[in-house]
């Protein structure tokens, strides 16, 4: 297993690499093969890439909350956006700029917790959704499905769109964020013991007040946490979702924040709850995680779709291939990433459909899906131009370059 988790990591060098480096684009959006995304998935990261260009507190964008289950979120707030101590992946989106400074470092296994690392993160924070606007179905795959049944395979993927174009987000910059959200945490919230809070005797006084629930220490937060069912690991020392030691949460009907005292120093960058043994639960995909990689170029950068392009072959690691195909008008088509294990000799896979079909539909309705093809050649399909469109809709007048790379 531990081979495959290296071909994963290798694997998003030489496709980032591709993406900010031959093709110099600026804004890479991830999306592993094995998600589901919102209908205002695009939207949302249209929205924040402007917090996220021009705030260097800020190193990346995530759509996925890693306790987004119905039992733990408010539906109702598909507006809310949280700061994130904790690096999730699972749709995300990063910046040129931090790309080149973590690629040379870069590790041989374990990619996503090479970015927790408190000397690569650098106390800089990712956005998150209240809501999430991705879901996976990976239940088989690297990880063998650890903690799909648990929590992954009922995470809420959000239904209703939400206008985030259209909202004011500059409360999600700092130094104006961390100052509200201590003062929401500290001030405002009240402190309520852990009994009454599992069994939901909530204040029946200043109903809309949020609650607080004080942890003093690790080993307290993972008893805390697993009473109501949240995912309990650390990573670098950092819990999932949490924001200067907090985690939010919705129990009950009401805001909860998993605090630690206000006396806190921050976290113990050696601890690391639930080992890694080459298992972890962010990254559920296939055999190999194949990435699919949306680039959104707000720039005047020309169409990927029009450079012949091919990646190196590495025999030891996976063989990859970009090939190119015109539609009948002369535009682009897809860009397809095959991918071979020769360690295992697997034979060559299909396109995925279910990802394709599931992006083009948040795009264009009636939009022609990923087609099979037992050959390593692109499918004839229009999701270059309905990526255009949607963007354009949003951005007009914008120079705008999008592809997706996807197995065969």
């Amino acid at each position: 297993m531990k081979m495959e988790y290296q071909m994963i990591t290798h694997h998003y060098k030489k496709a980032l690499d591709y993406m900010f480096l031959k093709l110099n684009h600026s804004v890479v959006i991830v999306v592993e093969d094995d998600l589901d995304i919102a209908p205002d998935f695009f939207e949302y990261f249209v929205a924040t890439l402007p917090l996220l260009s021009s705030d260097p507190s800020l190193f990346c964008v995530s759509a996925w909350n890693d306790n987004g289950r119905l039992q733990l979120i408010d539906p109702e707030r598909t507006d809310l956006i949280y700061r994130s101590d904790f690096f999730s992946g699972l749709g995300w989106m990063l910046i040129r700029k931090f790309w080149l400074e973590v690629r040379e470092n870069w590790p041989d296994i374990f990619w996503d917790d090479y970015l927790r690392k408190p000397e690569v993160r650098k106390d800089r924070a990712c956005l998150r959704p209240e809501v999430g606007r991705t879901t996976t179905f990976g239940r088989f795959g690297v990880s063998k499905g650890q903690y799909f049944a648990k929590y992954l395979g009922s995470m809420h993927l959000n239904q209703n769109s939400f206008g985030f174009t259209k909202q004011d987000l500059s409360y999600l910059l700092e130094p104006f964020y961390t100052s509200s959200w201590l003062r929401t945490v500290y001030d405002e919230a009240l402190e309520i013991n852990p009994s009454k809070l599992y069994t939901k005797q909530f204040p029946v006084e200043n109903k809309l007040k949020p609650l607080r629930i004080t942890y003093n220490n690790d080993q307290e937060f993972v008893s805390i946490a697993s009473r109501l069912t949240l995912m309990t690991d650390f990573r670098s020392g950092v819990m999932r979702n949490a924001f200067h030691g907090v985690v939010p949460i919705y129990w009950g009907d009401r805001r909860i924040y998993i605090a630690p005292p206000i006396s806190w120093k921050g976290y113990n960058w050696s601890q690391s709850w639930t080992k890694r043994k080459f298992n972890f639960p962010t990254s559920i995909s296939a055999f190999i995680i194949i990435i699919i990689i949306i680039i959104i170029i707000i720039d005047s950068m020309t169409s990927v779709l029009n450079t012949d392009a091919s990646l190196p072959y590495n025999h030891d690691l996976f063989e990859s291939l970009i090939v190119k195909k015109k539609n009948k008008d002369g535009r682009g088509g897809d860009l397809l990433l095959p991918y071979y294990n020769h360690s295992e000799k697997l034979t060559t896979r299909s396109p995925l459909t279910s990802v394709g079909s599931h992006i083009l539909q948040r795009l264009q309705p009636g939009a022609v899906g990923i087609t099979r093809s037992p050959s390593w050649k692109a499918s004839s399909t229009d999701s270059t131009q309905a990526f255009r469109d949607f963007f354009h809709t949003l951005l007009p007048g914008q120079g705008l370059a999008t592809s997706l790379l996807t197995p065969l």
